[in-house]
């Protein structure tokens, strides 16, 4: 065989074992690519689950085309999470605070012009007011009954007692601990006041008293003047005021003066309407022009022998 073509077949020969050799080595190489991804995969994984933080620094090595789209994920997720904001820190502004944003600088507004709130439309202007025109009114806008006179005497209690007492004369325990103290409703003055200056006093106060308009509702301002008017006539009361039928029930019950027994003891006399009681047991006049029937005071009690 000539030279020539002995060389040409040992060139092939290598050729081709070259040639086996290499992809060997390329299947080699393919099969240990998968394995370290399927590692890298596995340690990214666990890493997510036991460290976030480092599992999203190891994803950032990566190169930029693969990363970019978690990136801008993330970014979406943290823009997000910044803009929450929670009721406590709702964006608002208290009454009286300033603002910028209106030219006058207040950020309280008033109502617009001929626009009225849900539950406002106040037709009955005497049953909100007090008032007819610019006259006080003098009668209930509601049926006078014993349960309105009871829930004025509850409201009464809560509301006005502290400063008026729970007899209207003034002297509440916020009046003896140096409250200005207001006037007796037993004043002549305010006895001819109509019911609506009562109603009218309760919703918008008067002097150092502050309106009970947001703490008590009309109804019960009403049930309060008209409870007020009953102590008034509590303590001024005279036999005219009570009805026919029923003055005769006041004798039933004498008062007996203390110390008195059988025939020498001191005569009984009748208790007059508004009367007090005086230190000895016995019976005083009658306050505010109280008179017994005939218009004379009552007797003196005698005392036996």
């Amino acid at each position: 065989m000539p030279r020539v073509l002995r060389r040409l077949l040992r060139r092939s020969r290598n050729a081709g074992a070259r040639s086996a050799a290499g992809a060997g080595a390329r299947r080699s190489a393919h099969k240990e690519r998968a394995i370290a991804v399927k590692a890298t995969r596995s340690t990214e994984r666990l890493m997510h689950a036991r460290h976030p933080a480092r599992a999203i620094l190891a994803r950032s090595r990566a190169p930029a085309s693969a990363t970019l789209p978690v990136t801008l994920l993330l970014l979406i997720v943290a823009a997000a999470g910044g803009c929450r904001r929670d009721m406590q820190d709702a964006p608002r502004y208290d009454p009286y605070e300033a603002s910028t944003f209106f030219k006058d600088g207040r950020a309280s507004r008033h109502l617009v012009p001929g626009t009225i709130a849900r539950g406002q439309l106040h037709e009955n202007v005497a049953y909100y007011t007090g008032k007819s025109g610019d006259v006080f009114v003098d009668a209930l806008p509601m049926p006078l009954t014993r349960a309105v006179l009871d829930r004025g005497h509850e409201r009464y209690d809560i509301y006005c007692s502290p400063c008026h007492d729970r007899a209207g004369t003034g002297g509440g325990m916020i009046v003896q601990r140096g409250y200005k103290p207001p006037p007796s409703f037993h004043e002549a003055r305010l006895r001819a006041k109509p019911l609506g200056y009562f109603f009218d006093v309760t919703t918008n106060g008067f002097g150092v008293m502050p309106r009970y308009a947001p703490q008590v509702p009309p109804d019960d301002r009403w049930a309060i003047a008209a409870y007020v008017r009953a102590l008034q006539l509590s303590q001024h009361a005279t036999i005219a005021d009570v009805p026919e039928d029923q003055r005769a029930t006041l004798g039933s019950a004498p008062v007996t003066a203390p110390g008195a027994s059988g025939a020498g003891g001191r005569e009984n006399v009748q208790q007059p309407i508004g009367g007090e009681r005086t230190a000895g047991g016995g019976e005083s006049a009658p306050t505010g022009g109280d008179r017994a029937p005939g218009g004379e005071a009552p007797p003196e009690p005698s005392h036996g022998d």
